[in-house]
């Protein structure tokens, strides 16, 4: 599969496939420093164009946290198909649960590329109203695990 990429600058980290796993490090394109208790946007310095049909799915890496102290914002970013400008660049905000100085190429992020819910299903949604009462209910939010 190829995909479209476009680099920031010369100095922005390449992105490579790592052959031990699915998933896609990301590094930042710029040096962090943030405070404790406060939100801290990085630029990740790459824009693509997603092959038709697929999405990404971006996530701390297991280290992160434990490393830095950072929680990514929204928990998972979703990069869709139609965000393939040339300035269309990813990004993320976090979290600093302390105080931290991160240098520029540091991979804090991943990524994997997942099939969009329309090419796995091979046809258009439609919903249709109703009022589910042949469904059982199941206690609401959070009760699956009880």
């Amino acid at each position: 599969m190829q995909i479209k990429i476009k680099y920031k600058n010369s100095a922005t980290a390449k992105l490579k496939e790592i052959e031990q796993g699915d998933w896609i490090d990301l590094a930042i394109d710029e040096d962090i420093q943030a405070t404790a208790q406060s939100k801290v946007s990085v630029d990740l310095g790459i824009a693509m164009q997603l092959p038709k049909g697929y999405e990404a799915h971006i996530v701390p890496r297991s280290s992160t946290y434990n490393k830095y102290g950072l929680i990514l914002g929204n928990s998972t970013g979703i990069i869709d198909n139609s965000y393939n400008g040339p300035e269309d660049y990813w990004g993320a905000k976090f979290f600093a649960t302390e105080s931290v100085e991160i240098p520029k190429g540091t991979r804090l992020l991943q990524f994997r590329l997942v099939k969009t819910q329309k090419s796995e299903l091979k046809e258009n949604i439609h919903f249709v109203e109703n009022n589910l009462e042949e469904n059982t209910n199941r206690g609401g939010f959070g009760s699956t695990g009880n």
